[in-house]
């Protein structure tokens, strides 16, 4: 039988957890559809990171390198009224370089000497319902909503436990309604509690909570924008509310598309994580070219007595999010320039690239400082198209960010993966 001490280790066997969970379905292996309506892929990812602090006391840097294997299975539904699926998230680590004195980059799991695990593996199966445009998912979820945005920036995305409710029975409407429980950090064999993410002391503790309770809607209110509303409370700690609305409109053979995003946040139920009042507005307005540019420019203001809350682990829901800061201290204003050009206009499609920067001021930190900090990040990525190596990428990732609060940090992030369809 399989069980979590198989699969959860930080040395559980790859092959092996794999093999349990096809045992698992052998009742739903002759399923009209179950299996004919299946995929599996292998993303393969060598993961390169360098985070080196500039200034300020502690570790001078933080740098690893490391393979990662991620085995994604998604079957496809039985037959009849309620159709029947199972999918499975199977991931194994591999340490290839790392010390105690540059550990702690996020790519593989840290001892409680500094030292990095030798390997790690975890293997998350999902038992799916589908009833019409109606779906139901509990066990492992990775789901991207304004209220939770798993984070996918190391070798593996962040892996929620829990219940998922998907309905789209009206047209151009979509519901969702769950609750997560656990979640497996990106760099993390077993589980962990949900928590508040307390960049610079942002609140009186990192709060861990029982659950994260979600819902929300989005609506096509006309071809090409959509409107959305959704809500997230974590335990006795913060509830949020999120408005939304994205949109693109054609100019000649160009688009202007605009984001906009409010959310207003408090603390909630025995507020563990001590006072929380959020009202946080970001808009993104990018002009795209038809012959591969795009000038975004991006504005983002924090009001109220507190930082932006969301969960540990994940993206914050906001437009002026980089590779390395968020610009959502209590009282900053922030405001982004950002380039992307596709070099598919000039013949080498698969290439392209992204520059971009951040400038904060006003920010009220608890540690006290000016409120002044800036970002530069750059992106280059190359993706074979056709060929022998088609799903072979490539993905320079550089930031420079500095504060006047913070430690200065340059990061460099490197990765070769390979997408192999089984």
């Amino acid at each position: 039988m399989l069980n979590a001490s198989t699969c959860s280790g930080p040395r559980a066997p790859f092959a092996r957890c794999a093999l349990l969970a096809a045992s698992c379905t052998p009742f739903l292996a002759l399923a009209d559809g179950f299996l004919e309506d299946g995929k599996a892929t292998l993303l393969v990812r060598n993961f390169y990171m360098n985070r080196d602090f500039r200034d300020g006391t502690g570790r001078s840097k933080s740098e690893e390198w490391a393979q990662g294997f991620l085995l994604d299975y998604r079957s496809g539904y039985t037959t009849g009224t309620v159709g029947v699926g199972l999918d499975a998230l199977g991931k194994l680590g591999i340490k290839l370089d790392s010390s105690p004195n540059r550990s702690g980059t996020g790519l593989l799991p840290v001892q409680r000497d500094g030292r990095a695990e030798d390997d790690y593996a975890r293997f998350d199966p999902t038992a799916k319902l589908r009833v019409s445009g109606t779906e139901l998912r509990i066990g492992a979820l990775v789901p991207k909503l304004p209220t939770v945005q798993p984070n996918f920036g190391r070798l593996f995305p962040q892996v929620f436990q829990g219940g998922l409710l998907t309905s789209s029975e009206v047209e151009g409407l979509t519901l969702n309604l769950g609750r997560l429980d656990k979640v497996s950090q990106r760099n993390e064999a077993g589980s962990s509690e949900l928590a508040l993410f307390n960049r610079n002391k942002r609140f009186a503790a990192a709060a861990q909570a029982d659950h994260f309770s979600l819902g929300g809607l989005d609506y096509r209110l006309v071809p090409g924008w959509t409107g959305s509303y959704h809500y997230g409370e974590l335990e006795d700690v913060y509830d949020q509310h999120v408005v939304g609305l994205k949109g693109q409109t054609r100019i000649g053979s160009d688009s202007l598309e605009t984001d906009l995003r409010l959310a207003i946040s408090n603390d909630a139920g025995a507020g563990r994580g001590g006072r929380i009042d959020n009202r946080a507005f970001s808009g993104l307005v990018t002009y795209r070219l038809h012959s591969g540019h795009a000038l975004g420019l991006g504005y983002q203001r924090m009001n109220g007595g507190s930082a932006y809350p969301y969960l540990d682990g994940t993206d914050p829901y906001l437009v002026n999010f980089g590779q390395y800061n968020d610009f959502a201290e209590a009282g900053e204003t922030s405001w982004q320039a950002r380039y992307d050009y596709d070099f598919a206009a000039l013949g080498l499609p698969g290439l392209t690239l992204m520059t971009r920067y951040f400038r904060g001021r006003d920010a009220e930190p608890t540690g006290g400082g000016s409120g002044r900090e800036w970002e530069r990040d750059t992106d280059i990525k190359y993706a074979f198209q056709d060929g022998p190596l088609k799903g072979l990428g490539l993905v320079w990732r550089n930031a420079v960010y500095r504060s006047a609060f913070s430690r200065d940090v340059d990061e460099n992030r490197l990765y070769l993966s390979y997408s192999l369809p089984l």
